[in-house]
Protein backbone atom coordinates (compact mmCIF):
# COMPACT_ATOMS: atom_id res chain seq x y z
CA UNK A 1 0.00 0.00 0.00
CA UNK A 2 1.28 3.45 -0.92
CA UNK A 3 0.07 6.24 1.37
CA UNK A 4 -0.74 9.76 0.19
CA UNK A 5 1.69 12.31 1.68
CA UNK A 6 0.31 14.37 4.58
CA UNK A 7 1.10 17.64 2.75
CA UNK A 8 -1.47 16.67 0.12
CA UNK A 9 -4.14 16.31 2.79
CA UNK A 10 -3.27 19.77 4.13
CA UNK A 11 -3.82 21.27 0.66
CA UNK A 12 -6.96 19.17 0.17
CA UNK A 13 -8.50 20.41 3.41
CA UNK A 14 -8.02 24.00 2.18
CA UNK A 15 -9.50 23.30 -1.29
CA UNK A 16 -12.51 25.27 -2.46
CA UNK A 17 -13.53 24.07 -5.94
CA UNK A 18 -12.25 20.79 -7.30
CA UNK A 19 -9.81 17.95 -6.70
CA UNK A 20 -8.58 15.46 -9.32
CA UNK A 21 -6.14 12.55 -8.89
CA UNK A 22 -4.35 10.08 -11.09
CA UNK A 23 -1.25 7.96 -11.72
CA UNK A 24 1.56 8.32 -14.22
CA UNK A 25 2.68 4.68 -14.04
CA UNK A 26 5.44 5.15 -16.65
CA UNK A 27 7.34 7.41 -14.22
CA UNK A 28 6.02 5.85 -10.94
CA UNK A 29 4.41 9.10 -9.84
CA UNK A 30 0.96 9.97 -8.58
CA UNK A 31 -0.57 13.39 -9.13
CA UNK A 32 -3.27 15.46 -7.54
CA UNK A 33 -4.76 18.74 -8.78
CA UNK A 34 -6.32 20.76 -5.99
CA UNK A 35 -8.07 23.86 -7.34
CA UNK A 36 -5.25 25.64 -9.22
CA UNK A 37 -2.29 23.68 -7.78
CA UNK A 38 -0.72 20.49 -9.13
CA UNK A 39 1.42 18.11 -7.07
CA UNK A 40 3.37 15.00 -8.09
CA UNK A 41 5.16 12.42 -5.93
CA UNK A 42 6.81 9.01 -6.31
CA UNK A 43 4.18 6.63 -4.96
CA UNK A 44 6.73 3.83 -4.48
CA UNK A 45 8.65 5.75 -1.79
CA UNK A 46 7.64 5.85 1.89
CA UNK A 47 8.80 9.49 2.31
CA UNK A 48 8.42 10.96 -1.19
CA UNK A 49 9.52 14.40 -2.30
CA UNK A 50 6.51 16.51 -3.26
CA UNK A 51 6.88 18.32 -6.59
CA UNK A 52 4.52 21.27 -6.86
CA UNK A 53 3.35 23.43 -9.73
CA UNK A 54 1.38 26.33 -8.34
CA UNK A 55 1.84 28.94 -11.10
CA UNK A 56 -1.62 28.25 -12.52
CA UNK A 57 -4.13 31.12 -12.36
CA UNK A 58 -7.29 29.07 -12.93
CA UNK A 59 -8.87 25.83 -11.68
CA UNK A 60 -7.29 22.70 -13.19
CA UNK A 61 -9.77 20.51 -15.12
CA UNK A 62 -7.53 17.85 -16.71
CA UNK A 63 -3.92 16.62 -16.60
CA UNK A 64 -2.05 14.27 -18.94
CA UNK A 65 1.49 13.00 -19.43
CA UNK A 66 2.43 12.62 -23.09
CA UNK A 67 5.63 12.05 -25.08
CA UNK A 68 7.25 15.21 -26.51
CA UNK A 69 7.62 15.85 -30.22
CA UNK A 70 11.14 14.91 -31.33
CA UNK A 71 13.54 17.80 -31.92
CA UNK A 72 11.54 20.50 -30.11
CA UNK A 73 13.10 20.36 -26.63
CA UNK A 74 16.46 19.41 -25.15
CA UNK A 75 17.07 15.69 -24.64
CA UNK A 76 16.47 15.95 -20.87
CA UNK A 77 12.74 16.55 -21.49
CA UNK A 78 11.34 13.01 -21.54
CA UNK A 79 7.63 13.90 -21.31
CA UNK A 80 5.20 16.78 -21.67
CA UNK A 81 2.83 17.51 -18.80
CA UNK A 82 -0.37 18.94 -20.27
CA UNK A 83 -2.42 20.93 -17.74
CA UNK A 84 -5.87 22.14 -18.84
CA UNK A 85 -7.53 24.84 -16.76
CA UNK A 86 -10.83 26.63 -17.13
CA UNK A 87 -9.17 29.24 -19.38
CA UNK A 88 -6.05 27.74 -21.02
CA UNK A 89 -3.86 24.72 -21.60
CA UNK A 90 -0.30 24.89 -20.24
CA UNK A 91 2.51 22.68 -21.55
CA UNK A 92 5.27 21.84 -19.09
CA UNK A 93 8.46 19.97 -19.84
CA UNK A 94 9.08 17.00 -17.55
CA UNK A 95 12.42 15.30 -17.03
CA UNK A 96 12.35 11.81 -15.48
CA UNK A 97 15.87 10.49 -14.86
CA UNK A 98 16.81 7.27 -13.06
CA UNK A 99 18.69 7.95 -9.81
CA UNK A 100 20.99 5.93 -7.54
CA UNK A 101 18.06 4.70 -5.41
CA UNK A 102 16.55 2.95 -8.44
CA UNK A 103 13.64 5.38 -8.69
CA UNK A 104 13.11 8.31 -11.03
CA UNK A 105 14.01 11.88 -10.22
CA UNK A 106 11.40 14.21 -11.74
CA UNK A 107 11.79 17.91 -12.59
CA UNK A 108 9.29 20.29 -14.20
CA UNK A 109 10.21 23.07 -16.66
CA UNK A 110 8.18 26.02 -17.92
CA UNK A 111 7.99 26.03 -21.73
CA UNK A 112 5.97 29.25 -22.14
CA UNK A 113 3.63 27.26 -24.40
CA UNK A 114 0.05 28.15 -23.46
CA UNK A 115 -3.15 27.86 -25.48
CA UNK A 116 -6.15 30.08 -24.62
CA UNK A 117 -9.33 27.98 -24.65
CA UNK A 118 -11.93 30.66 -25.43
CA UNK A 119 -14.90 28.92 -23.85
CA UNK A 120 -13.91 25.27 -24.27
CA UNK A 121 -14.19 23.11 -21.17
CA UNK A 122 -11.35 20.61 -21.63
CA UNK A 123 -11.76 17.41 -19.60
CA UNK A 124 -10.01 14.83 -21.82
CA UNK A 125 -6.40 14.91 -23.03
CA UNK A 126 -4.44 12.18 -24.78
CA UNK A 127 -1.17 11.99 -26.68
CA UNK A 128 0.36 9.83 -29.38
CA UNK A 129 3.81 8.26 -29.35
CA UNK A 130 5.05 10.84 -31.88
CA UNK A 131 4.12 13.79 -29.64
CA UNK A 132 0.73 14.83 -30.99
CA UNK A 133 -1.74 16.05 -28.34
CA UNK A 134 -5.52 15.73 -28.69
CA UNK A 135 -8.16 17.14 -26.37
CA UNK A 136 -11.90 17.49 -25.98
CA UNK A 137 -14.42 18.80 -23.54
CA UNK A 138 -17.61 18.33 -21.65
CA UNK A 139 -19.60 20.86 -23.69
CA UNK A 140 -19.28 19.44 -27.22
CA UNK A 141 -18.05 16.50 -29.30
CA UNK A 142 -15.19 18.32 -31.03
CA UNK A 143 -11.80 16.64 -31.20
CA UNK A 144 -9.04 19.24 -31.16
CA UNK A 145 -5.32 18.90 -31.65
CA UNK A 146 -2.88 21.09 -29.78
CA UNK A 147 0.14 21.74 -31.96
CA UNK A 148 3.39 23.26 -30.80
CA UNK A 149 6.64 24.13 -32.50
CA UNK A 150 10.06 25.39 -31.51
CA UNK A 151 9.67 28.95 -32.80
CA UNK A 152 7.05 31.32 -34.15
CA UNK A 153 6.60 31.52 -37.90
CA UNK A 154 5.08 34.21 -40.12
CA UNK A 155 1.53 32.93 -39.96
CA UNK A 156 1.57 30.68 -36.90
CA UNK A 157 2.47 31.01 -33.26
CA UNK A 158 4.47 28.51 -31.22
CA UNK A 159 1.27 26.88 -29.95
CA UNK A 160 -2.19 26.54 -31.49
CA UNK A 161 -5.31 24.47 -32.01
CA UNK A 162 -6.72 22.50 -34.93
CA UNK A 163 -10.38 21.43 -34.70
CA UNK A 164 -10.58 18.08 -36.52
CA UNK A 165 -14.36 17.75 -36.03
CA UNK A 166 -15.58 21.15 -37.25
CA UNK A 167 -12.94 22.82 -39.40
CA UNK A 168 -13.45 26.39 -40.56
CA UNK A 169 -16.48 28.50 -39.69
CA UNK A 170 -18.66 25.55 -38.63
CA UNK A 171 -16.78 25.49 -35.33
CA UNK A 172 -17.64 29.14 -34.69
CA UNK A 173 -21.10 29.56 -36.23
CA UNK A 174 -23.62 26.76 -35.77
CA UNK A 175 -26.92 26.45 -37.57
CA UNK A 176 -29.89 26.24 -35.23
CA UNK A 177 -32.93 24.85 -36.94
CA UNK A 178 -36.31 25.82 -35.46
CA UNK A 179 -37.77 22.61 -36.94
CA UNK A 180 -35.96 20.25 -34.60
CA UNK A 181 -36.56 19.81 -30.91
CA UNK A 182 -33.73 20.38 -28.50
CA UNK A 183 -31.55 17.29 -28.18
CA UNK A 184 -29.79 16.00 -25.14
CA UNK A 185 -26.31 17.56 -25.13
CA UNK A 186 -23.54 15.27 -26.31
CA UNK A 187 -19.96 15.39 -25.13
CA UNK A 188 -16.75 13.38 -25.28
CA UNK A 189 -16.06 10.70 -22.72
CA UNK A 190 -12.77 9.33 -24.06
CA UNK A 191 -10.38 9.91 -26.94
Amino acid sequence: MYPIPNEIFNHYNASQLQTLMGLFAEINHAWVAIDNSLFLWDYTQPEPELIGFEDVKYTIHAVALVPPKPGIFVADITHMLVVATSQEINLLGLSAKPNAAGTKSVSLYQTKLDLPLRGSDVRIITGTTDGRIFFGGSTDTDINELYYQQEERWFSSRCGRINHSNPGWTGVVTFQSPFWNAKTPEYLVQI
